[in-house]
């Protein structure tokens, strides 16, 4: 499986105050402006699944089209979206429209048939995934740090124990740490020395 959370491109300048946290930023770094784009990673990382490979990626639903695109290219078989309702979303900046409480979650496959890993045995579920935006002890020093609970049901029913997990995107950590609680094994990339340290540290916790 490739499942990862990757550069949105979204960015901006405005700061707020919300749940108890002052000055806000809507900049997520250097790397959310425009540097890195579906078609940068995308071809390359759809090259290393296996026949019965899974691509599973977040991305900002306006823009979600550009994943979709760049997938159909490399001839993977779309399968479905799935959508995290954040229960606790960041209030809207210019108070002209609703708060933006959804994020897309592309799923697609190498092959076309049933031979992917999905556990139907595991029981119907919805494609919707309520969990609040990241928080409380679990929260780290990133700007974009998901929620392990919004992986945990992504990883349980689309691959086997024993699968590996590829995260281009790794961040602190919260996709291989998953990974590692649910006995997958798994591949992270992460090119910011601050992240990676912060990402080693949580593997050899319990928690976190």
């Amino acid at each position: 499986m490739v499942l990862t959370d990757p550069p949105y491109n979204i960015s901006s300048e405005f700061k707020i105050e919300f749940d108890g946290r002052k000055d806000i930023s809507h900049d997520f770094g250097d790397w959310d402006y425009g540097q890195v784009k579906p078609g940068d990673w995308i071809p390359q990382a759809v090259d290393v699944l296996t026949d019965t490979g899974v691509f599973i990626s977040m991305y900002d639903d306006i823009h979600m089209g550009r994943i979709l695109n760049e997938l159909r290219r490399k001839q993977m078989e779309i399968r479905q979206k799935i959508y995290w309702h954040k229960t606790n979303p960041v209030p809207q900046f210019y108070g002209v429209k609703w708060q933006r409480a959804v994020e897309e979650i592309a799923v697609a496959t190498v092959n076309q048939g049933d031979g992917h890993h999905f556990q139907e045995d595991r029981g119907q579920r919805h494609n919707v995934i309520q969990k609040p935006i990241c928080r409380g002890k679990e929260r780290l020093d990133h700007p974009t740090q998901k929620p392990k609970e919004l992986f945990r049901p992504i990883i349980k029913w689309w691959t086997h124990p024993g699968d590996t997990i590829l995260d281009p995107f790794t961040g602190t950590g919260t996709i291989p740490k998953v990974a590692q609680e649910l006995g997958r094994h798994y591949i992270g990339i992460e090119q910011d020395a601050q992240y990676t340290k912060v990402g080693r540290n949580r593997l050899k916790q319990r928690s976190l």
